[in-house]
């Protein structure tokens, strides 16, 4: 052997060595991938369908029993044909921190509208009158009855509302909001006249 030839062997893994580890990975993603679906599938059943499968072992919980919260806590889910977007959030009637809240004042105030049978559509409530304005000549120009209304709110503000037209039934109010909802992402809610 030649003096000085011994320092010079391969100092890193060898060729098969990287194959290996290659393999092992690729095995290891998969099996990992596989748990993950067959997880994910079971945790996907319903709580009766698995409690009948493993044949009365547990007792059976009902759907709104078992979290944390009771069905009083959580929230209804939003229809699928109701269109959720930001720009509604943004453009809410205005009201006492949220949208629902002109809605209950339009239900506080149903009875003396349901005696006359008007309704209108507010299609939103602005503190100047020129964003009002504004949101009239749009609905004038997309073929809409749009007038302003001015309220005094809760603070003592005035508020300028939006809305449109007079309608003799509640229904024929609601497909008008309806309409809008779909046409122009607006907030219309039906209101009492």
């Amino acid at each position: 052997m030649r003096p000085g030839a011994r320092g010079r062997g391969r100092s890193g893994p060898g060729r098969a060595q990287w194959i290996a580890l290659l393999t092992a990975s690729a095995l290891i993603m998969g099996l990992t991938f596989a748990l993950g679906v067959l997880v994910g599938r079971q945790w996907s059943r319903p709580v009766a369908m698995t409690s009948s499968v493993e044949a009365g072992a547990r007792k059976t919980i009902p759907a709104g029993k078992r979290g944390g919260l009771s069905s009083a806590d959580v929230e209804p889910v939003p229809s699928v044909d109701q269109k959720l977007t930001f720009y509604q959030t943004l453009t809410a009637p205005l009201g006492r921190g949220s949208a629902d809240a002109s809605q209950r004042q339009a239900d506080a105030a149903r009875p003396a509208a349901e005696a006359s049978g008007l309704w209108s559509v507010q299609a939103g409530a602005f503190k100047t009158r020129a964003q009002a304005d504004g949101l009239e000549k749009q609905l004038r120009q997309a073929g809409f009855d749009a007038y302003v209304t001015q309220a005094a709110a809760e603070d003592g503000q005035i508020r300028f509302r939006v809305r449109v037209g007079t309608f003799k039934s509640k229904a024929e109010a609601q497909r008008v909001a309806d309409r809008m909802r779909a046409e122009r992402s607006a907030a219309a809610f039906v209101a009492p006249k």
